[in-house]
């Protein structure tokens, strides 16, 4: 608990709304995508930020997974993908710049916003594809982007076959929740 002018809060409750959004959704989804799409993989870390570099959700342990690549999914998650894809301004997917001989995978997207700034929302934890199609269906959920959008943007990747399925059991994870 965090004290603020003489009243307890929750970590929670000191998160903006698209941040508590966020959580939501990740928390309610990633144990379900890591059952269909996961591959024995059953969790990971999500990271969301504004293009700007303004931290939105800075780190978030979802679903259930393996202590012993959690640090390298932090990592991955909160530094390499989102930084990465930052660093090439024309790019929407970190996987445009993946270099596996480098450690560099896909797993972030950058969703602009009209003239705003853009978020970055990244994971790490899937296999690499399910970690960007998680994440595109995250930003659909947000509405950030459009169905037919992200369909377009995943085309980029050859991750159009993927993406309606994770997008499908994203939504209908979060349905009874609204």
């Amino acid at each position: 608990m965090f004290i603020q002018k003489g009243k307890d809060m929750s970590e929670d409750q000191k998160l903006p709304s698209d941040a508590l959004r966020l959580k939501d959704i990740v928390e309610l989804t990633a144990l379900v995508i890591a059952e269909v799409f996961g591959e024995g993989r059953l969790g990971g870390c999500f990271h969301a930020r504004y293009a700007d570099g303004t931290v939105l959700l800075p780190k978030l342990i979802a679903g259930q997974p393996n202590q012993e690549k959690l640090e390298k999914y932090i990592e991955f998650a909160t530094k390499e993908k989102p930084e990465r894809l930052l660093r090439h301004p024309k790019h929407i997917l970190s996987w445009q710049s993946r270099n596996p001989s480098l450690g560099r995978w896909g797993g972030a997207i950058n969703l602009s916003r009209g003239t705003q700034s853009g978020v970055v929302l990244a994971f790490s934890g899937f296999p690499e594809m399910v970690d960007e199609a998680y994440c595109m269906a995250i930003g659909v959920q947000m509405g950030w982007v459009s169905e037919s959008g992200a369909l377009e943007i995943m085309k980029i990747s050859s991750n159009a076959d993927l993406f309606p399925k994770v997008n499908y059991v994203v939504k209908e994870t979060m349905t009874p929740f609204g």
